[in-house]
C-alpha cells in the first residue's frame, strides 16, 4: 500500500497541490477534515489534527505549510464563510480585515470594491477608533437619560415670581436628580485618586512621626550631656524623659 493511499487528510493535500493559490480551498479542506476553530479556552482536538496535517504535508515534501500557517488559513476560512467572501478582494485583504463586518465597514468608507491588504491595514485602526468614540458617546447618552427630567406639564407650573409648594417640590426633585448624577460621576472619577492619596498620606505621616521620635530622643540625650550633673537637674531631667 502506497503512502498516497493511506493519507489521513487527502482533501487538504489535494487543495495544497493544486498550486492555484486558492487559500480559501485549503481553508475549507482544513475545516472539513480538522474541524472548525474552537471557542476560546476549549480544546476539541482540532489543533492536534491540523498538526498531523502539517506533518503529513512535510512527509510528502510539501514545504511552507507549518501548523501556524494552516491554523491561520483555517481560521480565516471560518471567519469568512462562502457567502461572505468578496471575489475581487484578495485573501490577504480578508485576513487583514479579520471579519466580514470590518471588511464591509472599510469598503463603505472607501466607496470602492478595489481595496488591497495595505489599504485594509491602514483603514482598520481608523474604523476601530470611530467605533470606540461612538460607543463612548452612546454610553454618555445613556447616562444623560437616567437624569430625571421635568415634564412639560410640570414646566408650566414654574413661576419665578411666585412661591408655590408644588413648584418648590418639583424644582427640588429635578435639582436632586441632577446633583445625584453629578455626584455619582464625581465619585467614580476620584475614587482611585482617593485610594492613592490615603496610602501616600499615611506613609508620609508615619515617616514624619518616626523622624520626630528620633529627633526627640537625640535632643534628650544631648540635654543629659550638657546640663550640670547635680541632684536637682538630674531629677528635673528624669521628669522630662518620662
Amino acid at each position: 500500500m502506497t503512502q498516497e493511499a493511506t493519507l489521513e487528510f487527502p482533501n487538504v493535500v489535494d487543495a495544497v497541490r493544486k498550486r492555484d493559490g486558492s487559500l480559501w480551498e485549503i481553508g475549507d479542506a482544513l475545516i472539513k477534515e480538522c474541524g472548525m476553530p474552537p471557542k476560546s479556552g476549549v480544546h476539541d482536538g482540532s489543533r492536534e489534527r491540523i498538526k498531523r496535517a502539517a506533518k503529513e504535508l512535510t512527509d510528502l515534501k510539501i514545504e511552507g505549510y507549518g501548523i501556524n500557517t494552516l491554523v491561520k488559513i483555517r481560521n480565516i476560512a471560518a471567519n469568512f464563510p462562502m457567502g461572505a467572501r468578496r471575489a475581487p478582494i484578495s485573501w490577504d485583504a480578508h485576513a487583514s480585515a479579520g471579519s466580514p463586518e470590518m471588511l464591509a465597514k472599510i469598503l463603505e468608507r472607501t466607496a470602492s470594491e478595489k481595496v488591497n491588504r495595505k489599504i485594509v491595514r491602514a483603514m482598520r485602526p481608523l474604523v476601530e477608533r470611530e467605533e470606540e468614540r461612538a460607543h463612548e458617546e452612546k454610553r454618555k447618552a445613556q447616562v444623560t437619560k437616567t437624569i430625571p427630567k421635568v415634564s412639560h406639564h410640570e414646566e408650566r407650573l414654574f413661576d419665578p415670581n411666585a412661591r408655590n409648594p408644588t413648584v418648590d417640590f418639583l424644582q427640588a426633585k429635578a435639582s436632586l436628580g441632577h446633583a445625584r448624577a453629578y455626584l455619582d460621576e464625581t465619585v467614580a472619577a476620584i475614587t482611585p485618586w482617593i485610594g492613592n492619596f490615603k496610602a501616600d498620606f499615611f506613609e508620609a505621616l508615619s515617616a514624619e512621626l518616626q523622624t520626630i521620635e528620633t529627633t526627640s530622643h537625640e535632643l534628650l540625650a544631648k540635654m543629659r550631656n550638657e546640663l550640670p550633673k547635680n541632684t536637682a537637674n538630674v531629677s528635673h531631667l528624669r521628669v522630662l524623659s518620662e
